[in-house]
Parts: C-alpha cells; sequence; structure tokens
C-alpha cells in the first residue's frame, strides 16, 4: 500500500460550521458525584483531591478487576490504571507529539498566550493528565510557566522527577472545575471521552478555567476508523470478509461506553459541531482540524524520511490500539457482550488480527 495522502501526519481541515454565529473559522495551523470526597481517600484542598503518597491513600484510589487496576473515582472510565496502561500512554504520547511536530496542535498560539510578563503567572492547566508526561514536557518546555495536571487516578511518578513548576492533583473533572475558573492561560484536554458524562459540560467548565485572552485546546479520536483515502469508514470484521477486527471491537466499545456513563456519543457531537457557538469563545479565531495516524507500519511516501516517520508513528499507534483493545475485552463483558463472543474476539486481539 501506498501513502497517498498521508506525506504528513498532520491534515489540516475546514470543517463544516454548524455554529448559529454563522462566522467562519480562522486560517488553519501549519503542524502539519461528591460522594467520591470521602474521608481515607484523600485529603480535599480547593476542592481538588491530594496526598495520594502512602500505600494506604493509592489503595483507595484504585481498585483490582480482571487482573487489572482502575481508578475508584469514576466508573465511566473503563481503561485501567496500571503499569501496561502507563507504557501505552507514554507510547501514545509520542505519536502524538511526532504528528503534530509539536505539544499542541497550535503552538503558535499557545507560545502566545504563554508569553511572559511582567508581574504575572503565566498558568496551564492539563485535564486527564494521565502519567503526567504532557503536562512534565510543557513545564519543561514553558520553565517560567506553572503547569497543573488533572486526573482520576494518581499520576506513576517519582516526585523527584517532576520539575518544581509542575503538579498534579487527583480529581473528577465530571464534578466540576468551580476551583479552577479564571486562573488558566492555557487548557488542554487530549483523550478523556470515555470518562466524560456530558463532554459538553465539560468543555464549557474547561473554558470557565480560562482567563480573558487564553486558548483551550480539546483533541479527541474518531471511533469509527477511516480507511487509506481518509473518507471512507473502514468494513468491520463478521460483516465483511474483508473487515476490520478494530473497528469491530470499536464499534461494540463506542455503543457499549454509554451503558458505563460515558459520553463518547456526545463528545462526537460536540466535535463535530465545533466551538463557534460556545459564549466565552471567540468565533472569529476558534479553529479546528484532524490528525490522521496510520495503524501499522504499512505507510509509504517518496520521501524516505517521511517514511520512517510515518513507520514509525504507525507501529506506536499499532502498539496503542493493541494495548488499548487488550485492556477492554474484559470491560465487554461488562458491557453486555455474551462471554462466548469476547472469547472469541480474544486471540484476534492478542495475535494483532484486528488491525488495519
Amino acid at each position: 500500500m501506498d501513502g497517498r495522502g498521508l506525506d504528513t501526519p498532520r491534515y489540516d481541515q475546514l470543517p463544516q460550521n454548524f455554529s448559529s454565529a454563522g462566522s467562519t473559522i480562522g486560517a488553519p495551523t501549519d503542524a502539519g458525584d461528591s460522594e467520591h470526597r470521602q474521608s481515607g481517600v484523600a485529603s480535599t484542598i480547593s476542592g481538588s483531591l491530594l496526598s495520594y503518597y502512602s500505600g494506604r491513600d493509592m489503595a483507595g484510589l484504585l481498585k483490582k478487576m480482571d487482573g487489572r487496576e482502575y481508578n475508584s473515582l469514576n466508573d465511566a472510565y473503563f481503561l485501567p490504571s496500571d503499569e501496561a496502561e502507563w507504557d501505552r500512554l507514554d507510547k501514545q504520547h509520542i505519536a502524538f507529539r511526532v504528528g503534530l511536530k509539536a505539544l499542541v496542535p497550535c503552538p503558535d498560539i499557545v507560545d502566545a498566550c504563554l508569553a511572559p510578563a511582567p508581574g504575572i503567572t503565566r498558568k496551564v492547566l492539563d485535564l486527564g493528565s494521565g502519567t503526567g508526561v504532557w503536562a512534565i514536557d510543557m513545564a519543561r518546555e514553558y520553565p517560567h510557566v506553572s503547569v497543573v495536571g488533572v486526573d482520576l487516578a494518581p499520576t506513576p511518578l517519582d516526585p523527584a522527577s517532576v520539575p518544581s513548576n509542575c503538579r498534579f492533583e487527583v480529581d473528577d473533572v465530571n464534578l466540576g472545575l468551580g476551583h479552577f475558573y479564571d486562573q488558566f492561560d492555557v487548557v488542554h484536554a487530549r483523550l478523556i471521552s470515555s470518562g466524560i458524562k456530558d463532554y459538553r459540560n465539560m468543555m464549557e467548565e474547561a473554558e470557565k478555567c480560562l482567563k480573558p485572552g487564553g486558548v483551550v485546546v480539546f483533541v479527541d479520536y474518531d471511533a469509527m476508523f477511516c480507511a487509506q483515502d481518509q473518507v471512507s469508514r473502514q468494513p468491520m470484521a463478521e460483516t465483511n470478509e474483508n473487515g476490520s477486527w478494530l473497528v469491530r471491537c470499536s464499534h461494540e466499545m463506542r455503543h457499549g461506553a454509554p451503558l458505563k456513563g460515558s459520553d463518547i456519543l456526545g463528545m462526537e457531537k460536540c466535535l463535530d459541531e465545533g466551538v463557534w457557538d460556545h459564549e466565552l469563545l471567540d468565533p472569529e479565531t476558534a479553529q479546528a482540524g484532524s490528525l490522521f495516524l496510520p495503524i501499522g507500519p504499512w505507510v509509504r511516501v517518496p520521501d524516505p524520511a517521511k517514511s520512517e516517520q510515518m513507520k514509525f508513528v504507525g507501529t506506536i499507534i499499532r502498539h496503542d490500539y493493541t494495548s488499548a483493545f487488550r485492556a477492554v475485552i474484559p470491560v465487554f463483558g461488562r458491557l453486555g457482550v455474551p462471554p462466548e463472543v469476547v472469547e472469541k474476539w480474544k486471540p484476534h486481539v492478542e495475535e494483532g488480527k484486528f488491525l488495519l
């Protein structure tokens, strides 16, 4: 297979504007439940859960199921929080960074928002910080900036390895972000939709955390994967002889996640419609774009260097989905998929046969 249309991982587009504001987007970039807050889990400071250094606190924030560890705050988020998952998330971060050629899809705008100013402390909020790798990279890239990462589970880091301008908090974004309102120059939320119960509300809460003139960056994925032409949908295994097991598993996860309280379908609607009509945002500067990354090292383009880059990214993304669906397979039973079907799918996942 060749790599027509994939000579760069970054692909910007001018999406349809469904906004009642009727404005057009700016020029695309060129970068290619309060009951959880119980004593004995963690201490509460300014509405956020902190102080999770002891083994006792870690045990209160995590639970074991199917041989994996999961967060105890939010059942809607069904991916684990353990060493195997941390490895997956760190590799996923590398793929995004290579694909975007930056930590964000709009580095020039972020640079402007975080430019040093006398007497002002620039601040960044990372929602769903995972392993903390994005927040730490931001803290190192902008040493004059204060970076806060928030996640459902403790960040798996040695405190000594965290830059002094970076800290982490344990909290459930679904409980609201009132303690963060009007404080940040940049708010970042990447791939957190599976744990969000109302995506539109999350977006509005994130926007309220911005200072005037700040920027919020929402990044999430399309669970209905594209074929090589980046337009057609990839057919699904069991309904098409040439179908993909990735699409089969993703289809079940996409439609089963709402049964656990996840607003993945709401996320898709929100990102399709855009943010042009959000009250706190400027419709003249709101932008949108797509990042297409191959699943597997199959892309070939005339430029050898770009071919190697895409092969590297594709290899990482293949590992990402292999690990993710290996973790999700046990969850299918809790979503109503019959056990015999789950057992049938397992070999496809373990052997990588579900990949595009």
